[in-house]
């Protein structure tokens, strides 16, 4: 279920979450506005999810990196039932950063 719910949000949330990337895809990467941007995506997805259906707990790290050359290994993993557990890796960029945001739901 918690796949079906992050990959098929309801059409009333689609063209939200489309004004959110169209003012995100102009922005340009400084660290400053970074660590805010993680704080709002983190937050306004959490919010989301638990609105959507408080039958689960929850968790979603959200990375902003300026590109670069460099690379970028992240990894993570948990001890759930994968039944009615899951997670999601959302990886969205424009032409001077890339967020990636984690989503873990496990089950009540």
């Amino acid at each position: 279920f918690f796949f079906l719910m992050i990959r098929r949000p309801p059409r009333s949330t689609q063209s939200r979450s489309s004004a959110a990337s169209d003012v995100y895809k102009r922005q340009v990467y400084t660290s400053r506005d970074a660590q805010n941007w993680t704080n709002i995506v983190s937050e306004e997805v959490i919010k989301y999810l638990t609105n959507s259906n408080s039958n689960f707990k929850y968790i979603a790290t959200t990375v902003i990196l300026q590109k670069s050359d460099s690379g970028l290994n992240i990894s993570s993993t948990c001890y759930w039932n994968s039944t009615v557990d899951g997670n999601l890796a959302v990886k969205w960029e424009n032409q001077s950063m890339i967020c990636i945001v984690n989503l873990f739901g496990l089950a009540l």
